[in-house]
């Protein structure tokens, strides 16, 4: 009973997080934000006291690491672009490779190069989006070597579904508003009336050139 028990407690705990990191979507204004919130999300349940996030650019085929909290790693040039994953040798390249979670140890870790410090033990999960793999997710310790094993690779696979939608709705959200931005730019920039009306007929907008043409505002 003891033991169902847990099983239920981890699985709301597990479940506050994905709803936690749902509504983080609509919550956070970019996707600084978001990691922001996604990484205090995961602190319920997991160790993130270091912490990064990867993204794949599949037709650069390179890894950029856009968000990071680390006890010894503080700068940008610690987490470096990485070109051509397959001939860097990277670890992070490797779960985007093989599309699995990697639980390392620091013996096993010197076998691949490193983003940063080499630390104790290393865990990464893939993040996926309809089967294909747009990112990683990693937590690291400096000091135990056995702060992560199976159950939180579990953990993490459990969430890593929700964070990689949540990154690519917030990454849709952003390139429609500096697409909007852009459009409305262009058009306040044109010496021609130009404006839009819903169905009954009233104006949604009318371009500012309508002052100088017209004289009314």
């Amino acid at each position: 009973m003891k033991k169902a028990g847990q099983d239920l407690k981890h699985a709301e705990e597990v479940n506050r997080v994905l709803f936690s990191i749902s509504n983080a979507i609509n919550t956070t204004l970019n996707l600084d934000e978001l990691y922001a919130s996604i990484r205090a999300s995961l602190m319920q349940i997991i160790d993130v006291s270091n912490f990064y996030i990867a993204l794949y650019h599949k037709h650069k085929n390179s890894i950029t690491f856009p968000y990071y909290v680390d006890e010894v790693d503080h700068s940008a040039s610690d987490y470096p672009e990485i070109q051509d994953i397959q001939g860097a040798h990277s670890v992070t390249g490797e779960v985007i490779r093989r599309g699995e979670p990697l639980l390392l140890t620091r013996e096993q870790l010197i076998h691949f190069r490193m983003i940063g410090t080499l630390s104790q033990v290393w865990l990464g999960v893939p993040l996926k989006l309809k089967n294909e793999t747009i990112g990683v997710m990693v937590v690291q310790s400096y000091r135990n070597p056995r702060q992560y094993d199976a159950e939180d690779i579990d953990i993490l696979m459990s969430v890593s579904d929700q964070v990689a939608i949540a990154i690519d709705r917030k990454r849709t959200q952003e390139a429609l508003k500096r697409s909007e931005s852009r459009f409305r730019n262009l058009i306040e920039d044109l010496d021609a009336i130009t404006y839009s009306a819903n169905q009954d007929g009233f104006f949604t907008y009318i371009s500012p050139a309508v002052e100088s043409i017209t004289g009314y505002r």
